[in-house]
């Protein structure tokens, strides 16, 4: 294989976009793909599989050929998981859990203690008002990764 340019600290310098990774850690990422890893969080199995190895020819083409999207995305929720990941994130804290708890015993007629509208309300205002501001945080990173993928810039 044929090395590139190195930079002052000796390394060899890699465009934007090309991949340049040893062959023990393509066999560590595939067999961490294969038995899972500890952060890939709850929707980890959404998560794309890593690349396997390239061969790059002295002609420049390569196989398989490099279809990475050199995109930024910071949002944190998509249609589907935005509010199975805001209840989880709101109910995971102890009070929170306690409060939808006791809300819940509100409907069994020998538990109720007062208006059921009394428990409820609070929890449902407090969910709504952080799902609007979680939707509104996401819609703003949505913008903002927008407006850094449409920018031009010049290549060297």
């Amino acid at each position: 294989m044929k090395q590139g340019p190195l930079n002052s600290s000796g390394t060899e310098m890699v465009k934007p976009g090309e991949v340049n990774i040893s062959k023990d850690e393509i066999k560590r990422k595939r067999s961490e793909s294969v038995q899972g890893n500890s952060d890939s969080g709850c929707f980890g199995f959404l998560k794309k599989k890593p690349l396997g190895p390239r061969q790059i020819k002295l002609s420049g083409s390569c196989e398989p050929s490099n279809n990475v999207k050199n995109v930024i995305k910071n949002q944190k929720y998509n249609l589907l998981t935005f509010v199975p990941v805001v209840l989880w994130n709101q109910f995971k804290f102890f009070f929170n859990l306690f409060f939808l708890l006791i809300s819940i015993t509100q409907f069994f007629k020998p538990l109720q203690t007062g208006y059921l509208i009394t428990y409820i309300g609070p929890l449902i205002m407090v969910l709504v008002l952080t799902m609007a501001k979680e939707a509104y945080d996401d819609y703003e990173r949505y913008k903002r990764d927008k407006e850094a993928n449409s920018a031009q810039y010049k290549r060297f």
